[in-house]
């Protein structure tokens, strides 16, 4: 009887493992530029934090509202659109199911007027380029030695 009640019993629950599902825009994974990197993003979170991540890429526009609603209807702990080319969508889908975490990038939730519905549910994440352009301008400014610096736009 003095064994058993020196026996240990775990009885911790398993931590939980988010789900994030990722949906792109129509420029898809291999655009270099907003797909290409949150996919990077997602993969980084995955070994960073352990987390299940999944992607789908969108075809056209007709493949926001499906794509949204697959993740969401799933129950993802949080759902990312990318790009401002899908806020109609959030809008549609962050209302269909007000229990799911969304987020988009550079854009809102937004009815067909694009008007800002400001769901609860949605988290804009927006961008500073101009804050990058200039800490670049600042650094070449720096390191220019014949007061000549140029800038590539494009």
């Amino acid at each position: 009887m003095l064994l058993a009640a020196c026996g240990s019993s775990n009885n911790t629950p398993a931590a939980k493992v988010y789900k994030i599902g990722l949906v792109t825009d129509i420029g898809g994974l291999n655009d270099k530029s907003f797909n290409h990197l949150a996919d990077l993003g997602l993969e980084k979170a995955k070994t960073d934090f352990k987390i299940q991540g999944d992607v789908v890429e969108s075809k056209s526009g007709d493949d926001y509202v499906p794509n949204l609603t697959n993740f969401a209807s799933k129950k993802y702990d949080l759902v990312i659109g990318v790009g401002f080319l899908m806020q109609t969508a959030m809008g549609t889908v962050s209302g269909q199911f007000p229990t799911v975490n969304f987020a988009i990038i550079d854009g809102a939730g937004t009815d067909a007027n694009f008007n800002d519905l400001k769901h609860p549910n949605v988290q804009s994440l927006y961008f500073s380029e101009q804050d990058a352009g200039a800490m670049v301008g600042a650094l070449a400014g720096l390191l220019e030695k014949q007061n000549k610096a140029k800038k590539n736009a494009g």
